[in-house]
């Protein structure tokens, strides 16, 4: 249900099951979330990695083993800010090159 809303804001499939899973825990190991999630084992490493790069979880070390916690979902709006924040710096750079893109169009003829 919430990984529709999730994968609306940019998240991936995977990235919004692992998120979603991850909230029902207070830190878990990767075989926990994996498992919840219903994602196999070695790509749950890479969306973790995508996630904590978004700054949507964070890990922890306990008695060599890594945990991974769900940050709270607050931090999504924050998410969703830098979104918008990068399409308005797109944006800016398209305005820029579509004249030199017509340009090109208007030399092909």
């Amino acid at each position: 249900m919430f990984e529709k809303y999730l994968k609306d804001i940019g998240l991936s499939d995977k990235e919004a099951s692992i998120y979603v899973a991850l909230l029902s825990f207070d830190k878990a190991v990767i075989a926990d979330i994996s498992k919840k999630a219903k994602v196999k084992r070695p790509t749950t490493y890479v969306i973790l990695d995508s996630l904590a790069k978004k700054g949507l979880i964070s890990e922890t070390n306990i008695s060599k083993k890594t945990f991974y916690i769900a940050e709270s979902p607050e931090k999504l709006d924050m998410f969703v800010e830098r979104q918008i924040h990068l399409l308005e710096e797109n944006k800016k750079s398209l305005d820029i090159i579509i004249p030199q893109l017509k340009g090109i169009q208007r030399e092909q003829g």
